[in-house]
C-alpha cells in the first residue's frame, strides 16, 4: 500500500490529495519526520480543504511530542 502511496509523487506538484496520503502513510509506519513533511506540504497547497483541521491537529500534535525547540 505504502508503495502505491509514494507513486503520488510522480504527479504535478499540486496533487493535494498525495501529501495528505503520503503523509498518513508515513504516520502509520512510524516515521514522523517525513509525515510531518508531507503534512505541511498538504497544508501549504490546500489550507482550506476539508481535511485540512485534522491533517493540523496531527501536525501540531507531532510538534508538541517533539518538545520546545532549542534556540537557534
Amino acid at each position: 500500500r505504502s508503495h502505491a502511496a509514494t507513486r503520488c509523487v510522480e504527479y504535478p506538484p499540486n496533487k493535494t490529495e498525495c501529501h495528505m496520503v503520503l503523509g498518513a502513510a508515513f504516520a502509520g509506519a512510524a516515521k514522523a519526520d517525513e509525515a510531518a513533511q508531507h503534512y505541511r506540504k498538504f497544508l501549504e497547497l490546500a489550507p482550506d480543504h476539508s481535511l485540512a483541521p485534522r491533517v493540523r491537529e496531527s501536525l501540531e500534535n507531532y510538534e508538541r511530542s517533539k518538545g520546545p525547540r532549542a534556540p537557534q
